[in-house]
């Protein structure tokens, strides 16, 4: 039916469907009779990710391989222009074109800082085009070893020194405790302390070989060639978030150092009597939470930018639970069901989600602060050891001051005990009357 006014379409890209031949100037496979520079017969030619050093990627259309037909800005910026003119009359880009990426590296001498830029731009076979632009700086010091200074160094040996450390004592807890060592808590944040810390390591490793093989290009050929830093971009930014998760997965155990303190002993209780009821809210959350995500991608994908993938989508719907919203784009695209499902997402969710959530926390803190167990213990244990460390530090002054602090600890102990002790004698006397 549209075969006379449809001249042509094209389906979407498929990496097993992409071109890989190798062309003249002009999309042409037959040799032409007008020279042109070598850098414009190869803007035709095809050449694959090995061939540039390139990588694939991913964007939110298509998955494009490292391959493709290339041209170098290199050389005199007016000899560029001309060789850019002739480019466009031959169409270099034409119809069939599905994606250029521009890609550059950049660096600064004075804050040892590379920068390496991807700009990306599609062509939709629906027509129309979408740009997008990634930008990834990073530090990498060549001197000692990839370290920018001697404390650094230092501290990065500690750390190593650290994790070996803590991974041969969580070796020898496991052969001592078998099969009781993994129904503990600290098992999983241990662990995954290792676990990140020694990825980590091996992704310094892998980032100083990586740089030190494009310093050795970039040596050989004087700087007279591109030189992608999009690897050693993504593993910096790897190593970064591994890091992070690290330091916080390290915050967690450091509450553990601290349960002598009172406070913080009832929150951990507090978190260990709501774990169970706060593992089956999350699963129901889940449920609710997944649906409405579903309910607004279905009903305004076509009408909403927020809601046009199901990342956006749930990135959309919690920031509304975090009581970050703009009605107006729902309200736009449909009078009723935009504000209805609003309402409906902010009453389920975080009128009744958030009501749940505190009342579970609310009850396991009261049984935590009801608790019969005391820290007193604990308390003078601490006491003890900071005592010792003041007089080690020569910060406590005089044996008088210690024996009234030692005597004001046994009085609030005998005080704290009376009731137990009058309890005790009460029911002594009650065996005694039975008689």
């Amino acid at each position: 039916m549209f075969r006379g006014t449809v001249r042509w379409c094209s389906s979407d890209y498929k990496i097993w469907t992409a071109d890989r031949r190798l062309f003249q100037p002009g999309w042409t496979l037959n040799a032409s009779n007008i020279s042109y520079s070598q850098s414009i017969e190869n803007a035709f030619k095809y050449r694959s990710s090995n061939e540039i050093d390139s990588y694939s990627h991913m964007t939110d259309h298509a998955f494009y391989d490292g391959g493709g037909y290339i041209y170098e800005f290199r050389g005199r910026l007016n000899d560029i222009k001309k060789n850019l003119t002739v480019l466009q009359q031959l169409s270099w880009i034409d119809r069939l074109t599905r994606a250029i990426f521009i890609q550059f590296s950049l660096y600064n001498p004075n804050a040892e800082l590379f920068t390496s830029a991807i700009i990306t731009v599609e062509f939709l076979v629906t027509s129309g085009l979408i740009s997008s632009s990634r930008f990834d700086p990073f530090r990498f010091h060549n001197n000692l070893k990839g370290f920018s200074s001697v404390f650094h160094l230092i501290c990065a040996t500690i750390f190593l020194v650290l994790i070996i450390y803590l991974t041969l004592t969580e070796i020898q807890s496991l052969i001592r405790k078998k099969q009781a060592y993994f129904r503990v808590f600290w098992f999983y944040i241990e662990w995954s302390i290792i676990g990140c810390s020694w990825t980590s390591v091996g992704l310094v490793i892998w980032r100083y070989r990586e740089m030190s093989r494009i310093g050795i290009l970039f040596h050989k050929t004087n700087g007279m060639q591109y030189l992608n830093l999009e690897l050693v971009a993504s593993v910096d930014n790897y190593l970064t978030c591994l890091l992070g998760l690290c330091c916080y997965l390290a915050m967690i155990k450091l509450i553990g150092f601290f349960r002598f303190n009172r406070r913080l002993s009832v929150f951990n209780r507090t978190l260990q009597y709501a774990a169970k009821d706060l593992l089956y809210f999350s699963l129901q959350f889940s449920i609710i939470a997944f649906a409405f995500i579903a309910l607004f991608y279905l009903l305004f994908t076509a009408a909403v930018q927020s809601c046009s993938t199901l990342l956006l989508t749930t990135q959309m719907l919690f920031e509304t639970f975090l009581l970050k919203f703009n009605t107006a784009e729902l309200q736009a695209a449909h009078s009723f069901l935009g504000p209805f499902t609003f309402a409906l997402f902010i009453f389920l969710l975080v009128f009744i989600g958030y009501t749940m959530f505190v009342s579970l926390i609310i009850d396991a803190f009261h049984r935590a602060l009801h608790e019969d167990n005391s820290n007193d213990n604990n308390e003078e244990l601490i006491a003890f050891v900071l005592s010792k460390f003041k007089r080690w530090i020569c910060l406590c002054q005089s044996s008088i001051e210690e024996h009234d602090v030692q005597t004001h600890l046994e009085y609030e102990e005998q005080v704290h005990r009376f009731p137990e002790r009058i309890d005790q004698l009460l029911a002594a006397l009650e065996r005694v009357g039975s008689y």
